[in-house]
């Protein structure tokens, strides 16, 4: 049953500083598999059936910019007094209608929606005040160990536990999870204690509800590495190898062949189509689309880019562009943004395009650079040319027409057009626009055969 309705609100909690991670980045936003930390915690409620959270952050406008594209709301704790005394903002901030709200940290990615759907309708079916959800593991790990009655109530959360018993034996920890009845939580809010270190904590309500025995209940995660939350630079780096095996078992399931899971990196947020090959040292990030029948890799990187079926990329860098089908791309290439490379092209060794259209079977097989160019189909670039883009104050622009011959070492001086069918001569430095079907050469180029080539 889904147990959420217009009652209930999601809060994520991401205002605290996050000094432990050492870095002037807040916590929230450290990137696990190409996503920040807080959209893990996002999803999981969303998938729960949780819309519009309510996002808890601090005095600074960087969450607000990172999430301006999904439906949540902001509160604002402008005093860094703890994850209880976090609690008063968001208190003030409800609607009010809001008789129930889920309290999630930002730091724990692993959380699923599942888990959260069973500790709602366990809070609701025992009309618990406070709910919370437990993993079993059999080490604490810097998380708070819960500690039960005799009757296995729950009674408290003890931080940095510290056990001299060497057993084997598995310790119930809290999972940051939290389920609290609004207005019990309003009577009972004042009552939070202020630590040495000026804050309160959230987790000392378990103690205020089991001294006046009112109604707690908990839930066990199914998998224990939901519970594991980031504190450190240490943790995110454990988290970013969970987090991989899991995108890699999805992917090879799915029908994609890692060939070396251990030395291959892919983002969360990339697709990968079926039978194509990833290659050892190979790196796809951010919104890449890899389409069916590819050979990615080895030691290649794509980045936010949309490689579609049958292409061929090895040893190169792909950034924010295009590549049709059947194109082959390196070794030792470098494809920048704004690219869009047709199909049937060949970019080969050490070749390097920025913002360019390059036309169907063109042929780039050797060190090279196009910058800023339109080129038509069937075009030959010559080793070693190069589009001479950049004046020293601003960039131009080169077009070359469909069937065009580049001779190796031309220099294109750009503007410049290059018309259909025509020929640049070795070591040509072209200054002026080339007609259609003329054959230029020398420095500065000259006409000298207006002829058709074919003739």
């Amino acid at each position: 049953m889904n147990a959420i309705n217009e009652t209930w609100a999601g809060i994520v909690m991401a205002a605290g500083s996050g000094t432990r991670m050492g870095t002037d980045m807040i916590k929230p936003l450290h990137r696990l598999s190409g996503r920040p930390l807080i959209r893990y915690a996002i999803s999981a409620l969303t998938s729960a059936g949780i819309e519009s959270p309510i996002i808890l952050r601090d005095n600074k406008e960087v969450l607000v910019q990172e999430l301006s594209n999904l439906d949540v709301k902001f509160l604002v704790q402008n005093v860094k007094d703890g994850t209880g005394g976090a609690l008063e903002p968001i208190l003030d901030g409800l609607p009010g209608n809001i008789e129930n709200i889920l309290v999630i940290n930002a730091d724990t990615p692993f959380i699923t929606g599942r888990s959260i759907s069973s500790v709602i309708e366990q809070h609701l079916s025992t009309a618990a005040v406070f709910s919370f959800l437990v993993a079993e593991v059999d080490f604490p790990h810097d998380r708070g160990v819960v500690f039960f009655d005799n009757s296995g109530k729950p009674i408290s959360i003890e931080e940095n536990y510290i056990d001299d018993d060497d057993s084997d034996k598995q310790y119930s920890v809290n999972v940051g999870v939290y389920c609290l009845n609004v207005q019990w939580l309003k009577n009972n809010i004042q009552r939070l204690t202020v630590n040495d270190n000026g804050e309160k904590y959230i987790t000392e309500l378990l103690d205020i509800s089991a001294n006046d025995n009112s109604t707690v209940s908990y839930t066990t995660v199914m998998d224990q590495i939901e519970s594991f939350g980031i504190n450190t630079l240490i943790d995110l780096a454990q988290a970013e190898k969970i987090q991989r095996g899991k995108i890699m078992n999805e992917l090879m399931l799915s029908g994609v062949l890692i060939e070396d899971p251990d030395s291959t990196y892919i983002d969360d947020t990339v697709e990968v189509g079926e039978n194509t090959v990833i290659r050892p040292n190979t790196f796809l990030r951010g919104k890449t689309v890899i389409g069916a029948n590819c050979d990615i890799g080895p030691n290649t990187e794509i980045i936010d880019s949309s490689i579609l079926d049958e292409c061929r990329v090895w040893n190169s860098i792909i950034e924010g562009s295009i590549l049709e089908p059947a194109v082959t791309v390196g070794p030792y290439s470098h494809i920048r943004p704004d690219s869009h490379i047709s199909s049937g092209v060949k970019v080969g060794n050490f070749s390097e395009i920025k913002a360019s259209q390059i036309g169907e079977n063109v042929t780039m097989s050797h060190f090279g650079y196009v910058g800023d160019a339109t080129i038509g189909q069937n075009v030959n670039l010559g080793a070693g040319m190069v589009t001479c883009n950049y004046d020293g104050i601003q960039k131009h622009r080169t077009e070359i027409g469909e069937g065009a011959f580049i001779g190796s070492d031309t220099m294109l001086v750009a503007p410049v057009n290059i018309g259909s069918g025509a020929i640049t001569g070795a070591g040509a430095v072209v200054i002026n626009d080339v007609g259609p079907n003329e054959t230029v050469a020398g420095v500065p180029a000259i006409v000298t055969d207006a002829t058709n080539k074919e003739n």
